[in-house]
Order: C-alpha cells, then structure tokens, then sequence
C-alpha cells in the first residue's frame, strides 16, 4: 500500500507492477502499470466442469490454527477433500480431521476441477483466486481476525464469511443453492473478479510488463 506521503518521502520503488486493473493504493504520485504474475496462468483455463459429486474442498494455509479452525467449523461435511500448505504436514490436523475425509495433493487448479465449493482460511489470497476461477468459496474466519481478500461485489452469489460451524453450514447450502439456480450469475461474477485482479501471463503482457520488446 503506497501513500503519497511516501513517494515525498522517496521510499517507494520508482513504479509498481499491478497483476490487475485493481489499485488498493490511494496515492496519485505514485507510477503504477500493468504487470503479471505466472502463478495464474493455470486461472485462465477454467472449463466449467462442476461436477455433481464432487467433494467439496478445504485449503490450509500455513498457520495451523487457522486450519484447524477451517475442519472444525465444516464437521458437518460427510465428504471433503483437504489440501494442505506444503510447510505443514498431515498430523497437524488430526484433531478435527474425520476418518472419511481425504488429503490430495495436486496443485491448486488442478484440486479445483469439478468442485462447487471451496473453505479458504480469511488470510490467505487464495480465496480471491478461487472466486476467480468460478468456484463458490466461504471464508472462514474468527471476530478476532479477518483479512479479507475480496472486495463487497458477488457476496452471497460466489463468496461469502462463516465465523462458526452454524455459518459455514448456513453458507456452503446457500451458494451451493444459488450456484444451481444462478449458474451464468456466477460465472459473471467471476469474470469481473479476473478482469479486475488478474492480468493473463501471456508471452506480450510479460513482455510489456517487463518492458522487454
């Protein structure tokens, strides 16, 4: 975050990179421009394939508490399929996983194919990721701590906040519900959230990007 203070006060690089049409700075002095990030290459190949058996989906992050906060608050599932944060491991969170629930181990567009929805901890980007990609994601968060990634548009259409087991439940059925009834809403929500903070990493844009031609 760049204030106009600190472009006066020359601590700022000369210009930033933005991986999206999105400026979460307020400073008119600043130099901002179009940038890329390759790590989303994979966002830019959605097919749209939700799957109606698919198992919903768990993503940990790397603070323990918070994913262990994730399993707790989604008991009420049957099925769900965890991705874990690769600087944790397994027996982390033994102590709300339940026998029928599986760990997979894909990469992350990978582990979203065929899902309906997502639990993402409220820290992490990622959350903002998968509701561009077109899957219904629910943070799960607690009154103490609340990063929020995402902006107010398409809450309660793709996204939403669960701060207890009730809310989770509550929210899983109801984007699950409105997905099923809405499918093309979701799908322009989507679109807006990748056309607003996502640029496409593609051989011109890195090259004008990077000033490279």
């Amino acid at each position: 975050h760049i204030t106009d203070v600190d472009v006066d006060l020359k601590i700022t690089p000369h210009q930033t990179l933005l991986n999206g049409r999105c400026n979460y700075s307020n400073s008119k002095s600043h130099v901002f421009r179009k940038g890329v990030s390759l790590r989303y290459s994979g966002l830019f190949k959605y097919t749209d394939n939700i799957k109606k058996n698919a198992k919903p989906l768990a993503l940990m992050g790397y603070d323990i508490s918070e994913g262990l906060n994730i399993l707790k608050s989604v008991s009420f599932l049957e099925d769900l399929n965890i991705k874990i944060h690769p600087t944790t491991n397994e027996k982390q969170f033994h102590k709300y996983k339940k026998c029928n629930w599986n760990y997979i181990y894909s990469d992350l567009y990978e582990a979203l194919q065929g899902v309906s929805v997502v639990f993402t901890p409220s820290f992490s980007g990622t959350a903002l990721e998968v509701v561009a990609y077109g899957v219904s994601t629910v943070i799960i968060a607690s009154e103490s701590s609340l990063t929020n990634p995402l902006v107010s548009y398409g809450k309660g259409e793709i996204w939403d906040i669960a701060f207890n087991s009730d809310d989770a439940r509550r929210q899983y059925n109801e984007l699950l519900e409105y997905r099923n009834h809405n499918p093309k809403r979701v799908r322009d929500v989507a679109c807006w959230y990748k056309e607003n903070f996502f640029i496409e990493p593609t051989e011109e844009n890195i090259v004008k990007a990077f000033e490279l031609g």
